[in-house]
């Protein structure tokens, strides 16, 4: 028997657990902005869970970012989502001039 006061907790955890499958899908496209992916990417993260680390964010971004990007971004060692962000857009720009 299900009572009221288990739907809400329900409800949370589906959303956790289909935001974690989406991002578990998630990888950045070829010409996909960074900027743009950061965003679906910081969207997904905060559906599963609004209070997440820094550190598990940048677990979840790092293996989702081009290869080429992950790679220059991981050497400069952010410790915030954000400065990786920033870091991505820097290296992006370097490797795909306008």
């Amino acid at each position: 028997m299900t009572s009221v006061a288990c739907y809400p907790l329900n409800t949370y955890k589906n959303a956790m657990h289909l935001a974690l499958q989406h991002l578990h899908m998630l990888k950045q496209q070829l010409h996909e902005p960074v900027a743009s992916f950061a965003v679906k990417v910081h969207q997904l993260l905060t559906r599963a869970d609004p209070h997440m680390s820094e550190d598990m964010k940048l677990y979840f971004l790092m293996p989702r970012l081009r290869h080429d990007i992950a790679r220059r971004v991981h050497d400069q060692g952010p410790t915030m989502f954000r400065a990786a962000v920033q870091i991505a857009q820097r290296v992006e720009s370097i490797l795909e001039p306008a």
